[in-house]
């Protein structure tokens, strides 16, 4: 694979999340990376209800969230709408890409999956991916990888591949673009016990979604 090639202007995989192109390429990101809608359920939805004392007239937060370059706030109390911010082309129902904020999202869905039964925090990833099972990941629970409880360290080479593996980053003249799943095979090396100190490696949500 060759390098893509970056246009002024023009936003792609090689500059999608520099400063000059991120506003536009973080609310267009299905145009840069292979992306799967997932459809929600018309049938079954709940409508927000705002909160009796709205926001709308609070000039500090607007204020802050402006000078922040911030695309969009939404918060909720209570189950009820409290504040929303929209600008810089945003609305309501702009997409926009999440970045890390999607860990929590995973978190959540796990944390419903586990109160209905249908996931076992405590069971070893392999039951589910088998895939996994020969690799660095070997013996790892799932309630290690919500905790970032695994003893994962990738070196600065398979930092590059997992880069390029999610799309991060292109690929470049002579090098081997891989999968996800198959970058996640390729962590073999002699295995650590698991669920020591916390560390923050985004490949544990990955292998968690």
């Amino acid at each position: 694979m060759t390098k893509l090639p970056s246009s002024p202007g023009i936003a792609d995989l090689s500059n999608w999340r520099s400063p000059r192109h991120s506003r536009w390429a973080f609310r267009h990101v299905d145009q840069i990376i292979p992306t799967a809608p997932i459809e929600n359920d018309p049938s079954d939805i709940s409508e927000l209800v705002e909160a009796s004392e709205r926001g709308h007239n609070s000039l500090l937060p607007k204020l802050l969230l402006n000078a922040m370059r911030t695309d969009a706030v939404v918060i909720l109390h209570d189950g009820k709408l409290l504040f929303e911010w929209y600008a810089r082309g945003n609305n309501a129902h702009t997409p926009h890409t999440l970045m890390s904020a999607t860990k929590a999202v995973i978190g959540l869905l796990a944390g419903m999956l586990h109160e209905t039964g249908d996931l076992d925090l405590d069971a070893n990833v392999s039951t589910y991916v088998p895939e996994i099972a020969t690799t660095l990941y070997q013996s790892a629970t799932i309630r290690n990888l919500l905790d970032m409880r695994t003893r994962i360290m990738l070196e600065p080479e398979q930092q590059r591949a997992y880069e390029v593996a999610t799309n991060w980053e292109p690929a470049i003249t002579g090098e081997q673009g891989a999968d996800l799943v198959s970058f996640l095979q390729s962590l073999t090396a002699p295995h650590q016990a698991h669920g020591g100190p916390f560390s923050y490696i985004s490949t544990n949500t990955d292998l968690l979604g």
